[in-house]
């Protein structure tokens, strides 16, 4: 029997290559990622990983529409896995084309502000400890007491 490899999430970006606050992120969540993602290319990583939560990461203005359609396409496939787009130093109106997309959650971050992303998402990287548990409500919570200093606009 072989046993396929399953981490809790994936990264997925359509960027082509890694920024120091992209590769900052790998590293502490020791996510796979996805660079240059497209529709076809996710659908073979979600297939062969099947994780349960998909982080979109951002971090220009050029690749909105791109990702976009990614986040999109990702919600026409399946209600899972758990969607989470995550833009670094870009503009509010940035959040309302992702959730409109279909991402579940949004984060938005600065530039030092990465490691507040792997803290918001830690429900989803401790597997054995919260393996049993409802994860999407934990990680709404989090997601709100960690990265919401606007309490009329939750992330």
């Amino acid at each position: 029997m072989v046993k396929r490899y399953s981490p809790t999430g994936l990264i997925a970006t359509t960027r082509a290559d890694v920024t120091p606050p992209l590769d900052e992120l790998v590293c502490c969540c020791r996510w796979p990622l996805l660079l240059a993602a497209s529709p076809r290319r996710l659908a073979c990583e979600l297939s062969l990983h099947n994780p349960e939560c998909v982080l979109f990461w951002l971090d220009e203005r050029q690749g909105i529409a791109a990702l976009a359609r990614l986040v999109e396409w990702s919600r026409e496939r399946s209600t899972r896995p758990y969607r989470v787009a995550v833009a670094l130093d870009l503009d509010a109106d940035v959040e309302l084309q992702l959730r409109a997309a279909g991402a579940h959650s949004f984060l938005s971050v600065v530039a030092l502000g990465v490691s507040r992303v792997v803290d918001a998402l830690r429900p989803l990287l401790a597997e054995p400890q919260y393996a049993s548990r409802p994860w999407t409500a934990t990680l709404e919570s989090t997601l709100a007491l960690e990265l919401s200093a606007d309490p009329v606009h939750p992330p």
